[in-house]
């Protein structure tokens, strides 16, 4: 089950920032909160004081993301997530979470950390990780000898220069 009354806002996708780790206590939630300032974000699809801070699991599982977005109920006993595509809060429909009750807000999301525990962070390789995986493997090729090659001599060669 996900949540109930999520409200689609397209003004939250404009608020997500990936983060390392969550607040842990309800002092750095409210601290967080504070420093985010969702009540200062310009949107037309909630009212200003329902426009929260949440700190919460992404759809894909590889990172937590600082949102503003609306309050909602979480349902059966599945962790908070910030879907992109639906651009709200929701229950991420393939969690267990054992510590979340059965309902419980959003915005208590950090009470369940073990919610940030199921995250498996990617590594993202570096540019020339990049470029050299897009190169063919040259793992096991041979390359021509050049032992035993002549090349042309340029002796009695001429060479002409042209005004620039």
């Amino acid at each position: 089950m996900s949540s109930i009354a999520a409200i689609y806002c397209p003004a939250s996708i404009n608020t997500v920032v990936n983060v390392r780790r969550c607040p842990r206590t309800s002092f750095e939630w409210k601290n967080a909160s504070i420093y985010k300032n969702c009540t200062s974000e310009i949107r037309s699809c909630v009212r200003q004081t329902d426009f929260v801070y949440h700190c919460v699991i992404n759809t894909y599982l590889n990172a937590t993301v600082e949102v503003c977005a609306s309050s909602t109920n979480i349902l059966g006993n599945t962790c908070a997530e910030f879907n992109m595509e639906g651009a709200r809060i929701q229950g991420h429909v393939d969690t267990v979470c054992t510590s979340c009750p059965f309902r419980y807000p959003s915005t208590d999301a950090y009470k369940f950390q073990s919610c940030y525990n199921l995250i498996k962070r990617v590594q993202l390789p570096t540019t020339a990780e990049k470029i050299l995986s897009t190169l063919p493997s040259l793992q096991n090729t041979t390359l021509p000898s050049l032992q035993n090659t002549t090349l042309p001599s340029l002796q009695n060669t001429t060479f002409t220069m042209s005004p620039v």
